[in-house]
């Protein structure tokens, strides 16, 4: 016997999403199979409210003689320890890459990376000087200790062009 489901509702197979997701725990059996469920937008909108979403950022300063600078803004991902990061560089050297990092510690200090050294992707300099890139880090967001951010002269293993420290950014 076929069952329609009623107008804005949604059809879940319970084997393949967890029915504690929905808040539904106590009103699902523990029959095993694929059968149909119903799931309304009012079972959805039950969850608790999601726990507010701090970013952190970096302002880069340069290194004596330099000029490059440059905002580090870390915002939390969509997956647990992912971090979205975007890269605003100005005044930079034109048409180059540039390379950047994470490291725990305070600028000055050689902490250990923060993170796989490939998620760092290199940045494209334009004509003008400035460049931005976004990337998703597989990395929690930077809270307790001390983090620095890093612009360097060359992907991977330039020398250090601005350094900035990690804060929770102030709203």
């Amino acid at each position: 016997m076929s069952h329609r489901p009623s107008p804005g509702a949604r059809v879940v197979r319970r084997a393949l999403v967890p029915a504690a997701l929905f808040g539904l725990v106590a009103a699902v059996g523990s029959t095993a199979g694929a059968q149909e469920q119903q799931v309304t937008k009012d079972s959805a909108a039950a969850q608790p409210a999601a726990e507010p979403k701090t970013n952190v950022v970096a302002n880069l300063q340069p290194r004596a003689g330099g000029r490059a600078r440059a905002t580090l803004t870390l915002s939390p991902g969509r997956r647990p320890n992912e971090v979205r990061a975007r890269i605003s560089v100005v005044e930079a050297a034109p048409n180059g890459q540039l390379g950047w990092l994470i490291r725990q510690g305070q600028c000055g200090e050689m902490g250990p990376e923060y993170g796989p050294i490939a998620a760092y992707r290199p940045i494209m300099v334009r004509s003008d000087g400035t460049a931005e890139l976004s990337v998703n880090l597989p990395i929690a967001m930077p809270r307790r200790d001390a983090y620095q951010a890093l612009l360097l002269s060359e992907p991977r293993d330039g020398s250090v062009l601005a350094c900035g420290g990690l804060a929770e950014e102030v709203k």
